[in-house]
Parts: C-alpha cells; sequence; structure tokens
C-alpha cells in the first residue's frame, strides 16, 4: 500500500508539473497575441507615443514601466501644455495602456487620478474625440515631417521612424552597423548581435518592411540618412554638431532618449 501511495504521489507531482508548465506557456502565448492585436500602423505609431513617454521618464527621474498614475498624470499635464488636442492625450493614454496589459502589468489608465486630469483637460481644450488609430498615425506623421531639412533632421527622421517600427531598446539601436543591415525586396533584415535579453552573444534577426506611407517609411529614412551622411560602414546612428559634421562614433542610449523627448514634447 506504501508504495502504491507513493507511486500516485509521483504521478500528481508531474502531472501538477506538467500543468504548471502548460500554463506558464499560455501565459506567454497570450502576451504575444496581444501584443499582434493592433494593426501595423497602430503598433507604429504606439511606439512612437510611448517613446516620447518613456524619454520624458528618463529626463525627470521617473519610470516608465510600470508607471504610477501620478506620473501619468503629470506627463498630460506637461503635453496638454504644448497645445495638443485632447484626441492626442487620449491616444498617449491608449499607448501607456497597451504597453502596460503587453506587459501583463496593471495600467494606470483607469485611475481616478489620471481620469480626472484627463476630463479637466479635455474640458479646457474643448476638442472633440476622433477615432484613435487615424490620430495616431497622424501624430507620428506630422512629428518627423516637422523635423527640418538638416543633417541633423535626417538622423532623427531615420532614428525616430526606424526605432519605432523595429521596437528595438536605445541600446540595441546605438549599437546597429551598416554591416547589419541587409537590404531585401520587403525591407531590411536586421541583424541584432547581442542585446539585453541575449546575454550569451549568439544575436537575433528582426524584418523592417517598406512603409506604404513615404512619409513614414523607416527603410526610406535610414537609407536617406545614410546617403546624406555619406556613412559607408561602422555605426549608422551618429552625432552631428552644429557645423554639419557627423561624428565617427555612434550616439549614445541618452542622445537618442533626448532626441526623442524633443522630437515629441
Amino acid at each position: 500500500m506504501g508504495k502504491k501511495r507513493s507511486t500516485v504521489t509521483v504521478h500528481a507531482r508531474k502531472d501538477q508539473g506538467g500543468r504548471i508548465l502548460k500554463k506558464s506557456r499560455l501565459e506567454a502565448a497570450a502576451k504575444v497575441h496581444a501584443g499582434r492585436a493592433l494593426s501595423k500602423a497602430s503598433e507604429t505609431a504606439y511606439e512612437a507615443l510611448w517613446g516620447g513617454f518613456e524619454a520624458w521618464c528618463y529626463d525627470f527621474g521617473e519610470q516608465a514601466l510600470p508607471a504610477s498614475p501620478g506620473t501619468v498624470a503629470q506627463y498630460l499635464t506637461d503635453q496638454a501644455a504644448t497645445d495638443h488636442k485632447a484626441a492626442t492625450l487620449d491616444s498617449i493614454l491608449a499607448a501607456i495602456q497597451h504597453h502596460h496589459r503587453v506587459a501583463g502589468l496593471s495600467s494606470p489608465h483607469d485611475h481616478p487620478d489620471v481620469q480626472a486630469v484627463r476630463s479637466g483637460i479635455r474640458r479646457e481644450l474643448g476638442t472633440a474625440q476622433r477615432r484613435v488609430e487615424p490620430m495616431l498615425v497622424d501624430v507620428l506623421e506630422r512629428v518627423v515631417t516637422a523635423l527640418p531639412n538638416t543633417l541633423a533632421g535626417a538622423r532623427d527622421r531615420a532614428l525616430l521612424l526606424f526605432g519605432f517600427a523595429s521596437a528595438l531598446r536605445r541600446s540595441e539601436l546605438v549599437a546597429l552597423e551598416v554591416a547589419d543591415l541587409r537590404r531585401t525586396a520587403e525591407g531590411y533584415q536586421v541583424r541584432i548581435r547581442r542585446s539585453k535579453t541575449d546575454q550569451e552573444g549568439r544575436g537575433r534577426a528582426i524584418g523592417v518592411p517598406v512603409a506604404q506611407n513615404p512619409a513614414l517609411c523607416p527603410v526610406d529614412a535610414v537609407e536617406a540618412w545614410l546617403q546624406v551622411a555619406r556613412i559607408r560602414s561602422g555605426g549608422i546612428f551618429r552625432g552631428v554638431d552644429k557645423h554639419g559634421h557627423v561624428d565617427p562614433r555612434p550616439l549614445s542610449g541618452r542622445a537618442v532618449a533626448l532626441i526623442a523627448k524633443r522630437s515629441f514634447c
């Protein structure tokens, strides 16, 4: 009897372990599906808005993920002061909510403090709500087309569009070199040699497709930047001084954050 009970216990433990493992895999798969719930245009625009929020948090020493209701309320207040439309602020909130949900975190979107600030701003601005997705695309297009027609402007346009389309971390963006890009009919195949999630340095490859809208195309923007900057090898995203000289060294992650903040705030 003792041996039989022991066997039953072992099987029960195996079954429990199998269920736990399956549940873990299902949770991971659910997060992947959640991340793919948006259209490509919305996903790109969400990344743009999230990049602005993340850069603002970095600059003010706040945590972006998870963000506190107070941080989000202050960010909305700061954005409203720069004459953003109410619908744009709602798009910002939607992007923050999306990134929290994909990460499996509770979103501050519905917190009373955040909603109170949102309602107050909407009353003050008095702008009617519009569909979120077109507004998101409009925000991204407005930002990149407003960049100056200079060498630095070409760099910033390429950096923002490529960064948002690829969803790479700042450290991964600044580590990219020309040799890491392989042009295909669909766009770029990008080699990420090492990242925070790849401690063994095996590398990985991602695709960055050509966009239908030329104003939002990351591939066209990068190729235009490389051409005007005369970059044939080495780091892709580099500093540009006030005299229009291109630095041979790549940008720092901090510089990327400042570029994003300057562009979206």
